[in-house]
């Protein structure tokens, strides 16, 4: 049989707030302080606190004499403790760095001392440690990989693509704390942050997605739709032509090769059979990109 045990209000045990036994709800403790830590209805014989107060009490007593003093001596090397926060420093180097603030784990929660180290082990390490955190490397992997997350299958236009560049050069601007009247041009910009336009990587990771759908099946939703887009039904579109994905294909392919009829499909899936042809034929791209937009 189910049932539901129901504390009785006349039983008796041990309270917790007085270390009395009375009835329920009424302990002698309520609506007094504790001697200990000051706080309302309990008492200090049952005082949470009362292992790290009675810790600080006893080290208090034995202060004149270290021996019998149980506190442990602190690591010469280093002190662990929580991480607080983070702290830009003025730096030389081309590498931002950081003060870290440590919470000194050996005081009690609520007189938390926080202490400011630089991040990088010196030599015979002092209570000093220094951290240096590359902002490049946090933009690539926590700005740019979202914002061109399945970029393969974007087609923009040329006027996307240059907002795209102008965002991702403000980054790195921003990375490398380059602000007016400093002025910097945009191969330098790229070269000292080992990046290239963004509009260079959406091609390569669109030219890298063509030929790995090439290469599958002809049979999957993919090639169907592709080799479907070539084939004309009904009469032809009026106005101005869309912006699709063969469009923007075909548009820095070079001259030995185009995409404008199921026949150049094939000639590229014949192509796209051997990875190291179609590797090639990317980088191929990818160059003559780069010369156009780099000046190079």
């Amino acid at each position: 049989m189910d049932y539901v045990k129901h504390r009785s209000k006349d039983s008796e045990k041990q309270c917790t707030k007085c270390g009395s036994s009375h009835s329920y709800g009424q302990y002698p403790a309520f609506g007094t302080n504790c001697a200990r830590c000051k706080k309302p209805n309990h008492w200090a014989k049952m005082c949470r606190a009362g292992a790290s107060a009675a810790e600080g009490d006893r080290n208090h007593h034995n202060k004149g004499n270290p021996k019998k003093s149980s506190a442990k001596p602190p690591n010469k090397w280093y002190k662990k403790g929580k991480v607080h926060d983070l702290q830009e420093m003025d730096s030389a180097t081309d590498d931002d760095e950081f003060y870290v603030n440590i919470v000194d784990s050996t005081v009690d929660e609520r007189e938390e001392i926080f202490t400011r180290i630089p991040a990088k082990v010196p030599e015979r390490c002092t209570a000093v440690i220094k951290i240096k955190c590359k902002l490049g490397k946090l933009y690539k992997a926590l700005v740019k990989s979202v914002l061109t997350y399945n970029c393969g299958t974007w087609a923009p236009t040329q006027s996307q693509e240059e907002r795209l560049n102008a965002f991702h050069r403000k980054q790195l601007k921003k990375v490398l704390n380059i602000k007016y009247p400093v002025k910097i041009t945009n191969s330098s910009l790229y070269n000292k942050c080992n990046e290239r336009p963004l509009s260079i990587f959406i091609l390569e990771s669109r030219w890298r997605l063509f030929g790995h759908i090439l290469r599958r099946d002809s049979q999957i939703p993919a090639n169907q739709a592709m080799s479907g887009y070539f084939v004309t039904e009904g009469s032809k579109f009026k106005g101005r032509p869309l912006t699709t994905l063969p469009v923007v294909l075909n548009r820095v392919i070079n001259s030995n090769l185009q995409l404008k009829s199921s026949h150049d499909l094939e000639h590229l899936r014949s192509i796209a059979q051997q990875r190291d042809e179609w590797t090639k034929l990317t980088a191929r791209i990818r160059e003559a990109a780069e010369a156009s937009q780099l000046g190079h």
